[in-house]
């Protein structure tokens, strides 16, 4: 069952982009089954720095790199859990 504080490699269902490492920040067990997930990503200009990661900080962290808040989704851990055992996640 997929928990607050896991960590695991996918690919936003509502973008194009390569798969990014997604951080579970929410408990379900306290949201109806709902899970909050955050992505690390490259740092950019005009990034939210709250969260700055820097190489050495991590072994899945190459370069500076930030937790993009903004992006957040709340799927349903079920759907979650489904689409990792799958592979589609």
């Amino acid at each position: 069952m997929i928990a607050l504080g896991d960590a695991f490699w996918a690919q936003n269902p509502n973008s194009n982009n390569p798969p990014h490492l997604y951080f579970v920040i929410s408990d379900p067990r306290r949201n109806a089954g709902h899970i909050l997930l955050v992505n690390m990503t490259e740092r950019r200009a005009g990034s939210d720095e709250s969260c700055l990661l820097q190489p050495g900080d991590h072994t899945c962290v190459k370069k500076d790199s930030v937790i993009q808040y903004a992006a957040a989704i709340f799927p349903e851990a079920r759907m979650v859990e489904q689409a990792v055992y799958k592979g589609v996640f």
